[in-house]
C-alpha cells in the first residue's frame, strides 16, 4: 500500500513541475512584429529600386536619350538610400522611429506620384532619384531607437542572427515581387 502512495505522490509532483510558467519574452512579445516591419520595409524598398531599370527602354524613347543619362536615375535612387541612410538614424533617434518611417514613407510616395508627371529627364533626376530616394533612406535604416535598454532584446545573439536571416531574406524575395 505504501508504494501506491509514494507513485501517486511522485505523479502529482511531476504535474507540479510542469505547470511551472516559462519566461517572459523580454519584448512582450512584440519583436517578432518589428522584425515583420522591417521584412516589408525592405521588400518595399528594394523592389521599387530594381524595378526601375524596368523602364530605362522606356525613358529612352519617351525621352531621346542614351542608355547613360537614364542610368542615372537608378544609380541616383541607390546612392541617396545608402548616402542618407545615417540622416534616418538621426532623425529616428533624435525625435522618434514613427516620425522617420512616416516622413520616409511620406517622401517616397511623393516622388514617386511626382515622377509619374515627368516631362524631362532631370526632373525624374530629382523627384525619383533624389526625393524617393531620401524617403527610402529613412524607411531604410534598420536601427531607429530612442533607448537601448528598452530594446536590449535585439542584440541578444540568437535574435540578431534570425533578424538578420529574415532581412536577406526580405532583400531577396524583393525580387519576385518585381
Amino acid at each position: 500500500m505504501e508504494k501506491g502512495i509514494r507513485g501517486a505522490s511522485s505523479v502529482t509532483t511531476m504535474a507540479q513541475t510542469k505547470k511551472v510558467p516559462g519566461i517572459a519574452p523580454p519584448d512582450g512579445g512584440w519583436g517578432w512584429m518589428i522584425v515583420a516591419g522591417c521584412f516589408i520595409v525592405t521588400v518595399c524598398t528594394r523592389a521599387v529600386t530594381r524595378c526601375i531599370s524596368i523602364f530605362f527602354v522606356e525613358f529612352q524613347m519617351q525621352f531621346a536619350r542614351d542608355y547613360s543619362g537614364t542610368a542615372w536615375i537608378h544609380s541616383l535612387v541607390d546612392c541617396v538610400t545608402m548616402l542618407c541612410a545615417p540622416l534616418g538614424s538621426f532623425i529616428g533617434n533624435r525625435l522618434s522611429c514613427r516620425i522617420a518611417i512616416i516622413l520616409g514613407g511620406f517622401l517616397a510616395s511623393t516622388g514617386l506620384v511626382l515622377s509619374s508627371f515627368a516631362t524631362s529627364l532631370e526632373y525624374l533626376y530629382l523627384t525619383l532619384g533624389i526625393l524617393t530616394g531620401m524617403g527610402f533612406a529613412l524607411c531604410y535604416t534598420l536601427f531607429h531607437f530612442q533607448s537601448m535598454q528598452e530594446y536590449h532584446f535585439l542584440l541578444m545573439p540568437d535574435f540578431m542572427l534570425l533578424v538578420v536571416s529574415f532581412l536577406f531574406l526580405a532583400s531577396g524575395c524583393s525580387v519576385p515581387f518585381v
